[in-house]
């Protein structure tokens, strides 16, 4: 496994090393560790705490909803196809642990399903995130309660949301101002404006810097971010080694100053 800093142990901004010659962990690296989206574990989203080989959780979604056969089923002579998602947190399986159907065709809930349900971001159900009513989307997990705009509390909820919207698998996504060229220097850094019917995605940021600023959604292939953010630690590391490692004679003994 490489050197992470949020799991591995530093001495003096070092890397500790056992004696086979792999990193230290820390004694609390289960609280610290992180996926490569900067999320703490949560086993509704990376199911049991695995790291992969560059110190990150391992993100399973293969864990959190499974999508079933699909199958048709008949009931008072008319075909129904559900078009769920199989969800192992809140649906029950039969003997040979296939998804539980009942004769309308649905999964089958667990008797307990919601004390067990989580949201796509593993959070428990709360009234004031959830609303009034425990109540599941398509794929099992609990539905956020839909906020107006004029609601929102803070950037935050409105970026993910406005992210969302675009979001696409194998991408990852960055929301900017258009400040001093910036937009060309991400491009030149494989990141491309994500771009509608109207032209780039485009959100209002209010008054932060100027009137009327907007930000702008970037994309960028997932594995060559990742790619860049491996060159970027590795990068940081070496400037580590670098500033820390001794200067010539720095640690040496001077001739004029006897041991005592």
């Amino acid at each position: 496994m490489n050197f992470n800093p949020n799991i591995h142990q530093t001495k003096d901004g070092q890397p500790l090393t056992r004696a086979d010659g792999q990193f230290r962990l820390n004694l609390n690296w289960k609280k610290t560790a992180v996926d490569r989206d900067g999320r703490h574990h949560a086993p509704a989203i990376h199911g049991p705490l695995e790291l992969d080989e560059e110190g990150y959780i391992l993100v399973q979604p293969e864990k959190n909803a499974v999508k079933a056969p699909e199958q048709v089923f008949e009931s008072s002579g008319q075909k129904i196809d559900p078009g769920l998602t199989f969800n192992h947190i809140v649906h029950l399986t039969n003997e040979h642990g296939d998804p539980k159907r009942g004769s309308s065709g649905d999964f089958v809930l667990k008797p307990n399903w919601k004390d067990l349900a989580t949201d796509r971001q593993g959070r428990k159900y709360n009234p004031k995130v959830h609303g009034d009513e425990i109540s599941l989307d398509p794929e099992g997990f609990l539905k956020v309660r839909r906020r107006g705009e004029v609601h929102l509390v803070g950037a935050t909820n409105r970026t993910e949301a406005f992210i969302n919207k675009y979001r696409r698998p194998g991408y990852t996504y960055y929301v900017m101002n258009d400040d001093g060229g910036r937009m060309q220097a991400f491009m030149d850094n494989d990141w491309e404006p994500v771009m509608t019917k109207d032209g780039v995605a485009t959100m209002p940021v209010g008054q932060a810097r100027s009137a009327n600023t907007k930000a702008f959604l970037m994309e960028k292939p997932i594995e060559w971010y990742e790619a860049d953010q491996r060159k970027k630690r590795e990068r940081n590391l070496l400037n580590t080694k670098q500033k820390t490692a001794p200067k010539d004679g720095q640690y040496e003994a001077e001739k004029s100053s006897p041991l005592r």
